[in-house]
């Protein structure tokens, strides 16, 4: 956030200023309104002499070890949830023109469980840590380890979804489009849209907040 920015709310509310009048002000400055927001979000309302200032986030290696290991258990789960299921429908609609592929999705399906049995517990563990820490202070939401790894999240599952995309297009085009192909892309629309749906609805709420 820009220190003139900062300045020059604090100085406005001193005067005693409306937040609207001084948010219109600065939008007629062609300042971002995201940039407005937190800018007055940075001062209380409360009443009193002069503009009291919000408590900022504030960077601890706790939090940065708790955020890791979260979005790394989920990131694992996804992976080996996709595995599990890739190799069910490999299982169901087996390709009979790949000598000893059975025995390979046997053992990528028990490998899939056994990451699963240790991710997903770990990640619903860290995510009620995280969760009931939020619900206690609402200021742990804008955590930079968090925004941070929540869009590298976004990011990843828009790159999942493009890359289905465009392995559904081009096996389309060379005439491979087979049902087992079609339910992996549907496996992974699924679960990376559904990656992206939570997060942007989750950074959405932060930006509500």
């Amino acid at each position: 956030m820009s220190a003139d920015l900062t300045d020059f709310v604090r100085r406005a509310l001193e005067q005693k200023l409306p937040r609207d009048e001084i948010a219109r002000a600065l939008s007629d400055a062609r300042w971002p309104d995201a940039e407005i927001k937190a800018a007055l979000g940075a001062f209380a309302e409360v009443p009193f002499a002069i503009p009291v200032p919000r408590p900022r986030p504030y960077l601890s290696a706790r939090e940065v070890f708790t955020y890791l290991v979260l979005f790394g258990a989920l990131y694992s789960s996804v992976w080996h949830v996709s595995t599990l299921l890739f190799g069910i429908i490999d299982t169901l609609l087996p390709d009979a023109a790949r000598g000893g592929y059975a025995s390979y999705t046997d053992d990528s399906i028990r490998w899939a469980i056994a990451g699963l049995v240790v991710s997903f517990p770990l990640f619903l563990f860290t995510f009620r840590i995280v969760s009931r820490r939020i619900v206690r202070d609402p200021l742990a939401r804008e955590s930079r380890p968090r925004k941070w790894l929540t869009y590298l999240t976004l990011a990843l599952a828009v790159s999942a979804l493009a890359g289905d995309l465009a392995g559904l297009v081009y096996n389309a085009l060379s005439g491979d489009l087979t049902l087992p192909l079609l339910l992996k892309a549907l496996v992974v629309a699924v679960i990376a849209g559904g990656t992206f749906v939570y997060f942007y609805n989750d950074v959405r709420q932060g930006e509500d907040a």
